[in-house]
């Protein structure tokens, strides 16, 4: 199970996000990442376990190739392939 942080809020934001993840390692102890905006004071952080997709495409925080959306979850995306 992987381990999700964010704020939105404050220009803290990375710095607690960093921080909250670090203590989340324990559920997700194969990657970290970490995705911030700190002129609008928002950021989301992700510890992952890797389980079906083993490779860094899957790594999180995802940015669309636009940069417009930013994502972090914990699931599996079913019939995939």
């Amino acid at each position: 199970m992987c381990g999700i942080a964010a704020v939105v809020g404050t220009r803290d934001a990375a710095r607690i996000v960093e921080s909250a993840t670090q203590r989340l390692q324990h559920r997700g102890p194969d990657a970290h990442g970490m995705w911030s905006d700190p002129d609008r004071g928002i950021a989301l952080g992700h510890t992952r376990l890797r389980i079906i997709d083993l490779s860094d495409a899957a790594a999180q925080p995802m940015v669309s190739h636009d940069g417009r959306y930013v994502l972090a979850f914990n699931g599996e995306i079913y019939n995939y392939v």
